[in-house]
């Protein structure tokens, strides 16, 4: 048994990814944890305290540059914790780390910076934050463990060069295992072609379900 921390994007909440899992990936052998983030998104509602929004990991600008690096920080080493409380329950050699969105760029920057190796990492339409624990980075514990990055072409929100960058850079700092796969999207989504890659790297190449339609795929309300 192994584990998969799921980091949700500010479009795909924790929620609709809890679908897909269970309606498309299926993954025997793996325990998945799906956390929320922590910082409202700017343009929230300011007068209500329910949870109709999908909380941000941390805040960018339209060019997808960090604004404040201490939220980075912070959702960092929370990941961090969610990683060591997984190790109670399995060797941290069986915990895989993923995300879409921003939360993709968090799951590669927690993933290369944690102390020790995971299994793997996983980034879908995400990026590496640069100028940010640019010395963690290049001292990763993580240089061998398998990285996939899937993006999709036409990603308005967060270009795929952002992508195929951040795959290049990790590998000139000797990262030995990273892929990189840019298909055709409608915009900022988890295709089927990312689903059925995902089955495979998280070891579930026995699953057979059909790609959900989305109509399945229910909008997040406000009690998740």
């Amino acid at each position: 048994m192994g584990s998969i921390i799921w980091l949700h994007s500010s479009t795909i909440s924790p929620y609709q990814f809890s679908q897909l899992w269970f309606l498309a990936l299926k993954p025997k052998y793996f325990r998945l944890v799906i956390p929320k983030g922590s910082f409202q998104p700017p343009d929230a509602p300011k007068d209500r305290s329910d949870r109709e929004d999908t909380p941000l990991w941390f805040e960018t600008n339209k060019s997808n540059q960090v604004v404040h690096p201490a939220q980075l920080q912070q959702s960092v080493e929370y990941v961090h914790q969610l990683i060591r409380e997984e190790t109670k329950l399995c060797a941290t050699k069986d915990i895989i780390i993923g995300g879409h969105g921003h939360g993709g760029a968090l799951a590669l920057l927690a993933g290369v910076t944690y102390p020790e190796m995971l299994s793997g990492i996983v980034s879908v339409g995400g990026f590496l934050p640069p100028a940010v624990m640019e010395q963690e980075i290049a001292n990763s514990a993580s240089k061998e463990a398998q990285i996939l990055l899937l993006h999709g072409v036409d990603d308005t929100k967060v270009p795929s060069s952002l992508g195929e960058n951040s795959a290049e850079r990790l590998k000139a700092l000797d990262f030995q295992n990273v892929q990189f796969y840019c298909t055709e999207s409608e915009d900022h989504e988890i295709t089927k072609f990312h689903l059925e890659t995902m089955g495979f790297f998280f070891g579930n190449y026995d699953n057979h379900s059909p790609f959900p339609k989305k109509e399945e795929v229910k909008p997040a309300d406000d009690g998740f």
